[in-house]
């Protein structure tokens, strides 16, 4: 009988110790990104946002932007790219749907609509010579500031990035190259100065915790097992 007990109680413990170890990632991925001068700033891209599941699969809508006068005014949805970042692989549907099937599927190296930094070789600090890292403060709270140069034509440009300590080694970077120079960070911001021609381009992401609506949840369950 005291065995009994003493096993049932070593369930509860492994249980409740895998419970808390579980990783709870779901949540949004904002991506942005501008262009300054002396002359003002304006939108490079419009906003995107990126859906991510607790087992670190990404969706991501793939739209046809519409500008004018030089606006954007809105944008269309050609297909859904559900990414598995573990796996390094992505499937593409034509609609988002549980029971909808892709029609392509194959490694995020041959990824050629959409959002291109998930893959190994694309990164803004790539050809990025003599980084160098040290603390600074940014709106109060403490971040790493990454600054390297590269040659571009006949100028030389400047590249900072600012990494929170906080999520940790989280999968979707907008450079891997410098979250991987500070073990794990999270990059929030790079820009990319350009004196000689006098314009800043400026690429944003931030990560917002939430649980994610049941339907979704389940569609990305079910695009997991195709």
């Amino acid at each position: 009988m005291l065995y009994k007990f003493c096993f049932f109680v070593f369930l509860i413990f492994i249980n409740s110790s895998c419970s808390q170890n579980r990783e709870d990632l779901s949540g949004y991925i904002t991506l942005q990104s501008e262009i300054s001068s002396s002359k003002g700033s304006e939108a490079l891209t419009p906003v995107s946002i990126l859906t991510i599941d607790n087992n670190k699969n990404v969706l991501e809508f793939n739209v046809k932007l519409k500008r004018f006068n030089g606006e954007f005014t809105g944008a269309d949805t050609l297909n859904v790219f559900f990414i598995n970042t573990q796996k390094g692989i992505y499937a593409a549907y034509k609609k988002i749907g549980i029971d909808e099937k892709p029609y392509l599927s194959e490694s995020i190296e041959n990824k050629k609509e959409g959002l291109s930094f998930l893959k190994r070789d694309v990164d803004f600090f790539a050809g990025v010579q003599d980084i160098k890292i040290k603390d600074t403060i940014l709106n109060g709270n403490k971040y790493k500031l990454a600054i390297g140069f590269k040659k571009a034509d006949n100028s030389e440009l400047k590249y900072e990035a600012y990494i929170s300590n906080t999520p940790r080694n989280f999968p979707v970077q907008i450079s891997k190259i410098v979250s991987k120079d500070t073990d794990g960070g999270f990059v929030e911001k790079v820009r990319i100065i350009d004196k000689a021609n006098d314009r800043i381009i400026t690429f944003q992401s931030s990560y917002e915790k939430k649980k994610l609506p049941k339907s979704i949840d389940e569609i990305m369950k079910a695009w997991s097992r195709n």
